[in-house]
Parts: C-alpha cells; sequence; structure tokens
C-alpha cells in the first residue's frame, strides 16, 4: 500500500506543470519566450527602497525588543 502511494506521488510530481517549464533563460530563449531584461533604478529610487527597508527593518527590531524586554521582565530584575 505505502509503495503504490509513493509510486502514484512520484508520477503525479513527474507529470506536474512545474516540470514542463524551461528552468533557465537560455531555456526560455530556445522555446520562443524572450525574458525581459530588468529595468535600472535611479538613484532616488535606490535610494527610497533603501530607507523604507532599514524603516522596516528598525519597526521589526523594535517590536523584537519590545517582546523580549515583557518576556525577560517576568525572570529578572537587573543586577
Amino acid at each position: 500500500m505505502r509503495a503504490g502511494m509513493i509510486a502514484i506521488t512520484l508520477a503525479l510530481l513527474v507529470s506536474s506543470p512545474l516540470a514542463a517549464q524551461p528552468a533557465s533563460v537560455k531555456d526560455r530563449a530556445a522555446s520562443g519566450k524572450e525574458a525581459v531584461p530588468a529595468r535600472q533604478l535611479t538613484e532616488a529610487e535606490s535610494r527610497a527602497l533603501g530607507d523604507e527597508a532599514r524603516r522596516k527593518s528598525d519597526a521589526q527590531q523594535r517590536a523584537w525588543d519590545a517582546k523580549t524586554r515583557g518576556i525577560t521582565r517576568g525572570i529578572c530584575n537587573g543586577c
């Protein structure tokens, strides 16, 4: 029974549509589909994205610090 389930699972994985898609840019070019080139960011766009990522990271760090402070407050009274 277990061997049959494994065989069915493997057959479904092999015949899945993900397996039929080309894996690389060369394969996509050979299949007739062209890859869309990435657009270069301007300095202002890059700076804005960096600032946004930094704000998000800082907010996550503050949330983590508050969580750990709340957890350790019950255990540690300070030195």
